[in-house]
């Protein structure tokens, strides 16, 4: 026996489709959005060597780059720091 589908069925696999379009591009933008915030917060190696060397105790808790500097917000001997270097790797300020 075959069924037909009506115009009404039709709209609402259409609509199921276009709905799991949406979510998945939103699930992707999310992830990249994601990936990039990560990529932000890390500083290139030469900087993280800089900061090893400068403070080897240290625990960092984040990177972030303003005004041409990589900011380390850190913890050092309970203390919390910032420390500033340049593209570079050279230390400028704690």
């Amino acid at each position: 026996m075959l069924h037909l589908l009506s115009l009404n069925d039709i709209n609402k696999v259409t609509n199921n489709a276009n709905i799991l379009k949406m979510k998945t591009f939103r699930f992707f933008a999310v992830g990249l959005a994601f990936m990039a915030t990560s990529a932000m917060a890390q500083a290139p190696q030469n900087i993280g060597v800089a900061f090893k060397n400068k403070y080897p105790n240290a625990s960092v808790k984040k990177f972030k780059f303003r005004h041409d500097n990589y900011v380390a917000s850190f913890v050092d001997g309970g203390k919390k720091c910032k420390a500033f270097f340049d593209e570079k790797g050279n230390w400028v300020q704690t």
